[in-house]
């Protein structure tokens, strides 16, 4: 003998955390999981910043290396932040000794203005 009211309960419970679910994955994918999960972002992406950097340099892109903001995060940071957002041309010049240290250098191929 069935007990209907036993598979009933198991079907809401899968529905409920199936939508839960949905839920966090439509959250991680839409605000980034970095403000969802904050405790499982790397402390910093020095490497990631510097590689596309260096990147838009090698292929020339005036675009990605002068106007696309980046953000970089690092744990020493001036001013005490733990995330600045600008360009690789600031991080490369007008932000001077301040960023020298990641090692983002400047591109001679490209003229920002």
């Amino acid at each position: 003998m069935l007990n209907k009211r036993g598979d009933i309960n198991w079907v809401l419970i899968s529905l409920i955390l199936g939508v839960i679910v949905l839920v966090a994955l439509g959250l991680g994918f839409g605000l980034g999981w970095d403000k969802l999960l904050p405790w499982l972002s790397p402390g910093n992406n020095v490497d990631t910043v510097l590689g596309q950097c260096q990147a838009a340099c090698a292929t020339n892109s005036a675009y990605g290396f002068c106007t696309q903001i980046r953000p970089l995060k690092a744990n020493d940071l001036p001013g005490g932040e733990r995330e600045v957002k600008n360009t690789c041309y600031f991080f490369s010049t007008t932000g001077g000794a301040d960023y020298a240290k990641y090692g983002i250098s400047q591109c001679p191929s490209i003229n920002c203005p």
